[in-house]
């Protein structure tokens, strides 16, 4: 992969469980995984201001490191 991949999950998702998410990291190099506690499968929608924090975090990291490789 030559794009960072971010998952960003809800603790509670029954629809597609969280270590699903983990197991695809763990295969991914160097991907990410956000739990966004108390939520489910809509985490945006659920809790957006836990949704756009993690985001914002996850873009800040992948541009820092983004410029470090440059």
């Amino acid at each position: 992969m030559k794009v960072p991949i971010h998952y960003i999950h809800g603790e509670l998702d029954t629809a597609i469980p969280l270590e699903v998410a983990r197991t695809c990291a763990a295969l991914t190099p160097e991907a990410e995984v956000s739990v966004i506690a108390a939520a489910a499968h809509m985490p945006h929608q659920e809790l957006p201001d836990r949704f756009n924090t993690a985001l914002r975090a996850a873009l800040a990291r992948m541009a820092q490191a983004g410029r470090a490789a440059a």
